[in-house]
């Protein structure tokens, strides 16, 4: 499943642009962390990939290897993915859109980012 089959409706009157990213992380909550690969990344919130994800309306931090921390509430999720808002996008916008500029090659073509050198 990709985040283009699985996103739930309404999403395209989504505002923010959605970059498809490839990219590794966690969420990290009370009792530890999952790890996750980020499927699509915007200023708003992110798809992830991951095992057994938190139910719908938990609050958890969404760390981002190479950028950091961002606390984000799960707004749908399956058996292996989930879509994530985050609670606070205005603070996170601008920081993150300049580091998806800077460290993270965006191809204008495909809307399909990845790291930019070695890991």
């Amino acid at each position: 499943m990709t985040p283009e089959t699985a996103t739930p409706e309404g999403a395209e009157q989504r505002r923010e642009r959605r970059y498809k990213v490839d990219l590794w992380g966690e969420i990290r909550f009370e009792d530890g962390a999952i790890p996750v690969r980020i499927g699509d990344l915007s200023a708003s919130g992110a798809f992830l990939y991951m095992e057994n994800p938190p139910p719908r309306g938990c609050v958890v931090t969404l760390h981002i290897q190479d950028y950091g921390d961002i606390e984000v509430e799960i707004m749908h999720a399956s058996d292996s993915y989930c879509g994530v808002a985050m609670k606070n996008p205005a603070a996170h916008r601008g920081p993150l859109l300049e580091w998806l500029r800077q460290e993270v090659l965006v191809d204008a073509e495909t809307g399909w980012a990845a790291q930019a050198g070695p890991r």
